[in-house]
This record gives C-alpha cells, structure tokens and sequence, in this order.
C-alpha cells in the first residue's frame, strides 16, 4: 500500500532550539530598548520553519554541535559594550 501522507520529520529537543531563538530574540530586543537601537528581532518566522521542518535541519545541528562556536547566549548579548 503506498501512502502519499508525509513523514514527520522527528528531531529530538527541537523546541529547545526554538527556545533558544526566541529567549536570544527577547535579550537583544530588550538591550536594544535600553539603547535606543532602532533594531528588534522577530523569530516568529524562524519557529514556524523550524517546527514545520522547513528548516529542520538548523535545529538538528544545533542540538549536534559539539561546543558552542556560533552559538550566541544570552549573557553574550547583555554585556557587549555598546
């Protein structure tokens, strides 16, 4: 019997990485307030493609990395000197 339903794409701690974008997203909004920088991040558009598999792949190298090169934290954003 062929199916023509779609596999779920199944990635563990995915919602860990959309976390992440969206609590780095929050920080750098916030700093970005205290700095009057006219700048603010939406990582709405990022979730979505992430969650629908669009883009799953960031999520599954992101939980595979082996360190944390590229990978941007909280604290990192709220002690750059501006």
């Amino acid at each position: 019997m062929n199916s023509t339903k779609q596999e779920e794409i199944q990635i563990p701690e995915i919602q860990d990485y959309c976390n992440h974008l969206v609590e780095i997203c929050e920080a750098f909004n916030q700093e970005a307030g205290l700095f009057d920088i006219p700048a603010r991040l939406d990582p709405s558009k990022a979730v979505v493609a992430v969650q629908s598999g669009t883009e799953a792949v960031r999520a599954e190298e992101f939980y595979l990395r082996t360190d944390d090169s590229g990978v941007i934290h909280e604290n990192q954003i709220r002690t750059v000197p501006v």
